[in-house]
């Protein structure tokens, strides 16, 4: 049935963690539903799980070493530049690459020691596989509804978020307003009826002089 804040059933997968740590990930499928364990964490749009998860062994070779020198037709080759241990990690915005970017970042990526440093590092990890806006153009906007409001005719990332299980906040930025906004979910078990909060999508800029303001 369709979600009343949504208006329509939604066509994705499923992923559940617990304050351990433990992550599945559900995708239901013509077949049936399909439960997945030790997934690694990551998740995103088709093709399925399983997938993606092959698809990873295309780029066992990325690293967060730069190569060193090599020989190559009797020329020395060295290093000018750094990264090169991430060469040939895709750029585009596929749900395949989208997957292989956040599999290394999560894999490799240093994590933060409290929970603001961990959601701070969180929040630049996805923004490397947000969708920037007019670089996906669609050719159908699928199912609207009364709900969808400033339809374009371009994919983008309208709001990311990031939770955590042990404090129980909700954290989310927009695509234009990149401040972290939370709410404390553990305030909010007490409430007999639902609640929604505006994602504040509007521009936050901190002026820190008193002239140049907008």
């Amino acid at each position: 049935m369709g979600q009343p804040l949504l208006g329509t059933v939604p066509t994705i997968h499923w992923t559940f963690s617990d304050q351990t740590g433990e992550t599945i990930i559900i995708e239901p499928d013509q077949d049936g539903v399909h439960v997945y364990r030790d997934t690694g964490g990551v998740m995103t749009n088709s093709p399925g799980y399983p997938w993606h998860r092959l698809n990873l062994l295309n780029y066992v070779h990325i690293r967060d070493l730069d190569y060193d020198e090599r020989k190559l037709g009797g020329i020395n080759l060295n290093q000018c530049f750094s990264g090169s241990g991430a060469l040939g990690l895709p750029g585009d915005w596929s749900s395949p690459s989208r997957f292989v970017r956040l599999s290394c970042l999560k894999h490799y990526a240093v994590k933060g020691k409290t929970e603001k440093e961990g959601v701070a590092y969180m929040f630049r990890l996805f923004q490397s596989v947000a969708f920037p806006y007019g670089m996906v153009k669609v050719t159908e906007n699928g199912v609207l509804t009364e709900y969808d409001r400033e339809v374009t005719p371009y994919d983008y990332t309208v709001y990311t978020s990031v939770m955590c299980a042990e404090s129980l906040r909700f954290y989310w930025t927009t695509y234009r307003n990149p401040r972290i906004q939370y709410v404390d979910l553990r305030t909010l078990l007490s409430q007999d009826s639902c609640l929604q909060f505006e994602l504040n999508k509007e521009e936050d800029f901190l002026c820190l002089t008193a002239q140049g303001e907008y």
